[in-house]
């Protein structure tokens, strides 16, 4: 994204304060959480914002007369989850599993060990676990 200030109205020394909506392809979530970093390519210099500021107000900037600007999304990091904080915060889940009304397995990767992976499904079925 290019920014530039090429009003000549007014004198140098001032800035002009803008407003910048980010393009719909970024996607920003309205999330306080999420914080997006984003680089100015001619200075160097990096402005993180959170989701929900830019949603809400957009990339709020000030700009000298003639002065260019390109910014650049740098990353977008999460500095919290809520799946995270409910888990953290109640590490025994097993109290939860009452409420379950249906079980469900899960298998990460099986690094290649299908017959141990066929194994657990049939383990699964003679005990009427798994369809």
């Amino acid at each position: 994204m290019l920014i530039t200030n090429v009003s000549d109205d007014g004198p140098k020394l001032v800035k002009h304060w803008g407003r910048l909506r980010l393009p719909p392809e970024v996607d920003v979530q309205n999330d306080p959480a999420i914080h997006y970093h984003l680089r100015d390519l001619f200075t160097g210099e990096i402005y993180v914002r959170s989701g929900e500021d830019l949603a809400l107000h957009g990339f709020v900037f000030g700009l000298a007369a003639y002065e260019f600007h390109v910014l650049q999304v740098e990353d977008v990091v999460v500095q919290d989850l809520a799946v995270e904080r409910a888990l953290a915060a109640h590490r025994d889940v097993s109290e939860f599993l009452k409420d379950c009304t249906k079980r469900m397995g899960v298998v990460g990767d099986v690094h290649g060990e299908v017959d141990a992976l066929k194994d657990v499904q049939e383990r699964g079925r003679r005990r009427g676990r798994y369809p």
